[in-house]
C-alpha cells in the first residue's frame, strides 16, 4: 500500500482546484437534468431510473472536468484502465462517483475497485498517486445535490473527507449537512465560475 498524503498537505496542494472540482459536479448534474428535461418535453417521457441518472451524471462531469483542465499544466484527464480520472500534481488520481450518506460510493466493488479503496498499486494507474473520490450526495427525488465532497479512502475506512459546498455561492442558498439531512428537497447548489458483469474494471 502506498503512503497517503495527510490532509493538511492534500490541502494546501488541492485547494485552487475545489472551486472547479466543485463547479464540474454540479455542472454535470444541472446538464443531465436539462437533458432530460428535454427528452421528456420532446419526446416519449421516461421515468428514467436512478442507476440511469447516475450514469448520466458520470458522463456530464466527465465531460465538464476534461473541457477545464484541458489547458491546465501538470494536470491529466483520460482514462487510465478504463477509470476516468483527473491527475494532479502527480500526486493526487481522482476518480467522481455518487456518494452515499455513508461516504460510500455508488458502484460495483471489483477488484480494481477495492484496490483503489486499499490504496493498492493498480496496472495502469499513477503509481505513487494518492487515491480520491470527488462525488455528490443527490436529494431523494434526484432533482438538486445536497453535498459535494472529495474524500480519501484506505482499507475500507474514510481517511479524511472535505465537504466541498463550502466553495460554492451560498449568498442565495442553504445547503443541507449529511447528518441533518430530510427527505425535503434542499436547494440547487451554485458553484462561483473559475473563468456490469465483474470486469476488474467500472465506470460510475
Amino acid at each position: 500500500m502506498k503512503s497517503i498524503l495527510p490532509v493538511e498537505e492534500a490541502e494546501s496542494i488541492l485547494n485552487v482546484h475545489f472551486d472547479v472540482i466543485a463547479k464540474c459536479i454540479n455542472d454535470g448534474f444541472e446538464d443531465c437534468q436539462g437533458f432530460i428535461s428535454e427528452w421528456n418535453r420532446n419526446k416519449k417521457p421516461i421515468n428514467f431510473e436512478k442507476r440511469t441518472i447516475a450514469n448520466l451524471v458520470h458522463d456530464f462531469i466527465k465531460e465538464r472536468v476534461k473541457d477545464q483542465y484541458s489547458q491546465i499544466e501538470n494536470v491529466e484527464t483520460k482514462e487510465f484502465n478504463k477509470i476516468f480520472g483527473l491527475h494532479i500534481d502527480k500526486k493526487f488520481l481522482i476518480r467522481f462517483k455518487k456518494i452515499n450518506a455513508d461516504f460510500t460510493t455508488s458502484n460495483i466493488k471489483t477488484k480494481q475497485t477495492r484496490n483503489f479503496e486499499k490504496q493498492a498499486e493498480i496496472e495502469g494507474l499513477p503509481k505513487q498517486a494518492t487515491f480520491l473520490y470527488a462525488g455528490y450526495i443527490p436529494n431523494p427525488t434526484w432533482t438538486s445535490i445536497k453535498d459535494i465532497f472529495i474524500m480519501c479512502k484506505s482499507g475500507g475506512n474514510v481517511i479524511w473527507v472535505k465537504n466541498l459546498t463550502s466553495f460554492a455561492e451560498q449568498t442565495q442558498f442553504t445547503f443541507e449537512s449529511v447528518e441533518t439531512a430530510t427527505t425535503k428537497q434542499p436547494s440547487r447548489i451554485k458553484v462561483k465560475v473559475a473563468e456490469k458483469k465483474e470486469t476488474g474494471t467500472d465506470k460510475h
